[in-house]
């Protein structure tokens, strides 16, 4: 599950369930019936997660475990909540924050509260939002939360910038920032110890596997020819001149196969040596930009938010909340695309049936927050009648990755921008295309656009 690997989890969770059945457990057969629902609200299957989630409920009200009733009540109301459904969603929230508050649980009260200004931010109650996220807040600084310190101040900024009152919601967004900056600090210091010990440690093990197989070749040719030396001498001085002749043209033979394996050999050294090359080159790659990209971003927010603290006056404050707006949304392409780098090197493929409109209407309902979402219009075609089989995840991200470069790069002077997002395909294959009426890519970039971590010029679409 933790890999995304949903088919093979719901496979064991089955055979968990049935075995909790067996054993009449009933705390662990809700449990198997909570991860399975778990599995399927990640796949977008709303309606088995429902399913698995009201069943679980039943059999906690019927153990009585307060504990269990809340955190599924929570999850039913996440799901209501990913399918806009958002009156059964604050039934459950409700009744769940209802509960954690009879048992005292006050990170579960935060979630709850959290859940519940998000809601209420996402219908637009703005003042209601603004009550429980403030509350949230408070009880997170009590327990000295961070995360949940951020997750509230973020969304008070959020809901004070809806209501036209940029100075607090300058105030909290600072505030979720240092927070932000504090976690990433620590989690990104780690990581890139982590990484770097790991990549040296790698490159070492490499070199010395090279070596180690180059010297045991050596050896093993050294031990070949002084058999072969000692094989002759001794048939020379047992043998008569015709025996020899005979030894010779044997070894002679055993000497050009022995050659031609070293030779193959050799050629798979070379290759393996250019490959871990590539490797190592790629690999610095990566963790060179990385840190350069995750850098570049927060030291323009910070220079933002010194020149804000400076020349704190209304006409200019809107101007730079818009650019630190920015610079964050690229800070988080960038930890999306590490992200997505890192689980599609680290996965299997999955082969199912690819649910495209699903696929697609998710990453529209993406990008809704982006500035220039609402100025451009976006239509989709989807043409296909046999399933086509492929990765779900892996489609996702490069329909994703091409809509965002088309909506981030488009250039909203143009005459009714627009993107057309038209798939067609059968059992065969899938052909997607994205188009928009923007700048476009020059004939001089586009052999590179498929280069790993390659950027354009500013104003032009990133591949």
């Amino acid at each position: 599950y933790d890999y995304a690997e949903y088919n093979l989890a719901l496979s064991y969770f089955a055979k968990s369930l049935k075995i909790a059945k067996e054993l009449n457990d009933k705390q662990s057969i809700s449990g198997c019936l909570t991860n399975t629902a778990n599995v399927y609200t990640d796949m977008g299957n709303y309606k088995s997660a429902l399913d698995n989630y009201q069943n679980a409920l039943k059999i906690n009200v019927e153990l009585q475990d307060k504990q269990g009733i809340s955190i599924t009540m929570s999850n039913i109301g996440n799901v209501y909540f990913y399918q806009a459904n958002y009156k059964a969603a604050e039934d459950y929230y409700i009744k769940c924050l209802k509960i954690k508050k009879e048992i005292d649980d006050k990170p579960g009260i935060i979630i709850c509260l959290n859940n519940i200004g998000k809601l209420y931010l996402r219908t637009n109650k703005y003042d209601q939002a603004i009550a429980y996220c403030t509350q949230s807040l408070d009880l997170a600084r009590e327990i000295d939360s961070m995360d949940d310190i951020q997750l509230a101040s973020y969304a008070l900024a959020s809901a004070y910038k809806k209501k036209g009152d940029f100075k607090t919601s300058l105030a909290y967004f600072e505030l979720g920032s240092e927070v932000k900056d504090s976690i990433f600090n620590d989690t990104k210091n780690k990581e890139i110890g982590k990484l770097e010990s790991k990549y040296e440690s790698e490159k070492q093990e490499n070199q010395i596997k090279l070596l180690k197989k180059d010297r045991a070749l050596k050896e093993e040719q050294t031990h070949r020819q002084l058999s072969n030396r000692n094989m002759i001498i001794g048939g020379t001085l047992l043998v008569s001149v015709l025996i020899v002749t005979v030894i010779q043209y044997r070894n002679n033979r055993q000497a050009r196969k022995v050659n031609q394996q070293l030779l193959i050999q050799n050629k798979e050294i070379e290759a393996k040596s250019e490959a871990l090359e590539i490797a190592n080159e790629e690999l610095d790659n990566f963790i060179y930009r990385s840190s350069h990209d995750l850098k570049a971003p927060l030291t323009s927010v910070l220079g933002l938010i010194n020149i804000t603290q400076i020349e704190l006056k209304e006409e200019t404050l809107k101007e730079y909340l818009i650019k630190m707006q920015k610079s964050i949304d690229k800070l988080m392409l960038v930890l999306q695309d590490l992200s997505n780098y890192s689980r599609n090197s680290r996965l299997a493929i999955n082969k199912e049936v690819v649910d495209f409109k699903s696929i697609v209407l998710k990453c529209i309902e993406n990008f809704k927050d982006k500035d220039k979402f609402n100025f451009i219009k976006i239509d989709y075609q989807i043409n296909g009648n046999t399933p086509f089989l492929s990765d779900n995840l892996r489609v996702g991200i490069l329909i994703n990755n091409l809509l965002s470069n088309a909506i981030t790069h488009h250039d909203l002077s143009k005459q009714s921008p627009s993107i057309q997002i038209n798939i067609t395909f059968n059992e065969q294959k899938a052909v997607i295309k994205i188009v928009d009426n923007g700048n476009g890519i020059p004939l001089e970039v586009q052999p590179k656009m498929f280069d790993m971590f390659y950027k354009g010029t500013h104003g032009l679409s990133k591949i």
